[in-house]
């Protein structure tokens, strides 16, 4: 079944209307790209991938890797290939990854350095055929094979219907399943994410929750890319950081999403009481329902946690409640419902 809707590149967009505007920032590494020049590693990825490992639209690209300004290209490069992005969860264990390689035949597996004792066992067992690694813009497989790169993409024609992403994600029992993520998908919650919380191009959307995860990944940092804001990589959760982060005036956060636990961490850093967070627009938490004493303590610094329901398999906001709710007791009882469902 189509849409009949062609799928439209928004990195492309941007980088010919704001070329200038800041797409990226990795924290890790230092690396800052504008609009422009993600657009051209995004073209040099997608060039690579073609050429050194012959992938084409269908092909499965897996990624095993802690959060980097990388696999957001890859994610992109396999969208002007019409191949499919396959993020893989690094806190699995090698026969999990084993099982999810091949239950997804991906063509290749590009990893992070970190991980490359785990990636060459797991496309040992699963019968991947290619590895390359990437090290966080250091030199490495993936740095060289952008150098390298060149020439012009013929784009394929993609409808909406189509898939981009294949998430492997578990309820509570059995193995994990395959959700298959549409351009569809991902463009609905792009708008529903900027209509609820606020997105614009002047956002500065902070990534910590791991991109292998839905919240990571569509959370709303695809959905920063699809109104042109930048997204700033942080490559794992540390709560003494993140609150340095928060409070830097210059870097000017604006929206974030997390789970309770971060936000209970953050609350119990030395400094937090002091900190000023006020040109934060927005908190999202989500993944389980946030205590009261949690959405109260915030509120005594006047922040306001907003709260969201989500699944993988719906792209993944469900729905998502206006800030002025500011406690579990004034949410209505539908969504109160669904958040701790």
């Amino acid at each position: 079944m189509t849409s009949g809707i062609p799928v439209e590149d928004w990195i492309a967009h941007h980088a010919r209307f704001a070329p200038q505007s800041e797409a990226v920032h990795d924290l890790a590494s230092g690396r800052r790209f504008s609009y422009a020049g993600f657009d051209e590693r995004i073209t040099r990825a997608a060039l690579w991938l073609a050429r050194a490992f012959g992938i084409k639209r269908g092909d499965r690209v897996a990624v095993l890797s802690m959060n980097d300004t990388d696999v957001f290209e890859l994610q992109f490069a396999c969208r002007r290939l019409g191949a499919i992005f396959l993020p893989l969860n690094w806190r699995l264990a090698v026969p999990e990854l084993e099982f999810i390689c091949k239950d997804a035949a991906p063509l290749v597996l590009i990893y992070g350095a970190e991980f490359a004792d785990a990636a060459g066992q797991v496309a040992r067992l699963a019968g991947v055929p290619r590895t390359a690694d990437m090290a966080n813009g250091k030199p490495s497989a993936y740095e060289a094979g952008l150098a390298a790169a060149s020439g012009t993409l013929e784009l394929p024609a993609l409808d909406l219907a189509d898939i981009w992403t294949i998430m492997y994600t578990s309820g509570t029992t059995g193995r994990p399943k395959g959700a298959q993520i549409t351009y569809q998908m991902c463009v609905f919650n792009g708008v529903q994410c900027a209509m609820t919380v606020g997105l614009t191009a002047e956002t500065k959307n902070l990534v910590f929750l791991p991109t292998f995860h839905t919240g990571g990944l569509n959370v709303y940092a695809n959905p920063t890319f699809h109104t042109g804001g930048c997204n700033v990589v942080m490559r794992s959760f540390d709560p003494g950081l993140f609150l340095r982060l928060l409070s830097d005036r210059e870097l000017h956060l604006t929206h974030l999403l997390g789970v309770p636990t971060n936000f209970l961490m953050l609350a119990q850093e030395p400094g937090f009481a002091a900190a000023d967070l006020s040109h934060v627009e927005c908190i999202g938490v989500g993944g389980a329902a946030a205590p009261l004493a949690l959405i109260e303590e915030y509120g005594r610094k006047g922040i306001k946690l907003q709260q969201g329901w989500g699944m993988t398999e719906t792209g993944p906001l469900g729905l998502c409640c206006r800030a002025r709710w500011r406690s579990p007791r004034s949410v209505p009882p539908a969504c109160r419902r669904s958040m701790s469902g």
